[in-house]
């Protein structure tokens, strides 16, 4: 609810849009006499949404003959918007020995770079040299090389690894 009024003759509401509305608890106000009061009737059936809870929704409820009225409503826990992914464990055992990034260290004969694992989620242990294979004319990792002949191993996908460049990630989608 962005906006009420009440007015002599109505009670005007603007509702809003919420994504990521958790629990909803069901609710009634007071049920009040509504004989010779009419819409002033409306003020004695005021409800609230404990803490931080939000409105999901009222409905005005009255008997047959108009003698009596309340509202029936929901509060709904704020599931609020994420802001924020917070890793708190890295599971080495889902990354294979070869995932991270690798950086240049040394240029074979031909001056092509060759490429070892400076960090990643994998454990470090034999990790084998990102290199230019002359005999097969392809990038490899280790024995596993990949369809690509380019000058640089970018785009390169052997059958247990890719290459791919190393993006800044600003934030500003």
């Amino acid at each position: 609810l962005v906006d009420l009024e009440f007015t002599p003759t109505a009670v005007k509401y603007q509702c809003a849009l919420i994504s990521g509305l958790g629990t909803c608890v069901p609710g009634f106000s007071a049920q009040v006499d509504t004989a010779g009061l009419g819409i002033r009737a409306l003020e004695l059936m005021g409800f609230t949404c404990p803490g931080d809870d939000i409105l999901g929704g009222f409905q005005y409820e009255h008997s047959a003959s108009g003698g009596w009225g309340r509202f029936r409503y929901s509060c709904c826990v704020s599931g609020g918007a994420p802001t924020v992914v917070d890793p708190f464990e890295i599971k080495e055992s889902l990354f294979p020995a070869t995932s991270g990034l690798y950086c240049p260290t040394a240029r074979d004969h031909w001056g092509r770079l060759q490429y070892e694992k400076r960090s990643g989620p994998g454990p470090d242990t034999s990790t084998p040299t990102l290199r230019f294979d002359t005999a097969q004319d392809r990038w490899c990792l280790g024995g596993d090389c990949g369809a690509e002949q380019g000058v640089s191993p970018v785009g390169t996908r052997g059958f247990q690894f890719e290459v791919v460049d190393v993006l800044d990630f600003d934030g500003q989608f």
